[in-house]
């Protein structure tokens, strides 16, 4: 796709969807089910956002690890990870108050794939450390065999 990112959605006539809430809204179009972004909820859609800040802010915390340590900025991995910390920090209160969705739409996805990602391929960060709640909860998203089946490889950072 011109944007050279994933996720993308080829569609059958041709059209690429890139970005991940184009391509969910347009999945909830196919369906009659429960909606992965429930737009008359604004519960699940700031939890949603929530767990693509979280997402954004791994991705250039992890990019600025990538660099060249002499090249690399200190204010924006102190930013990135105490961002992190706020929204793990959110979610492990929502945890352990049940509060936090077991239910299976886009904020579930979104914060079950961020954190499962940061255990493999953003180990720098130490999430599951004072978040029992929390981690009780990815573990049990990760039972899923879809979550399983797509579990990145270790990266080393």
């Amino acid at each position: 796709n011109p944007v050279g990112r994933v996720p993308t959605l080829l569609l059958d006539v041709g059209t690429a969807l890139t970005e991940t809430l184009p391509i969910l809204l347009h999945l909830d179009r196919l369906h009659d089910r429960p909606r992965l972004v429930p737009l008359e909820n604004a519960v699940r859609m700031a939890a949603y956002g929530r767990a693509a800040g979280l997402m954004d802010g791994i991705a250039v915390w992890n990019r600025e690890l990538r660099r060249p340590e002499s090249e690399r900025s200190p204010g924006v991995i102190a930013l990135e990870g105490v961002r992190a910390n706020r929204v793990a920090d959110a979610c492990e209160a929502e945890a352990a108050s049940g509060r936090l969705s077991q239910g299976f739409d886009a904020a579930w996805l979104a914060l079950a794939c961020a954190l499962g990602y940061c255990e493999k391929r953003h180990q720098v960060w130490r999430w599951r450390d004072g978040r029992p709640a929390l981690s009780a909860w990815l573990d049990a998203a990760a039972t899923r065999p879809s979550f399983q089946a797509t579990t990145p490889p270790e990266s080393g950072i």
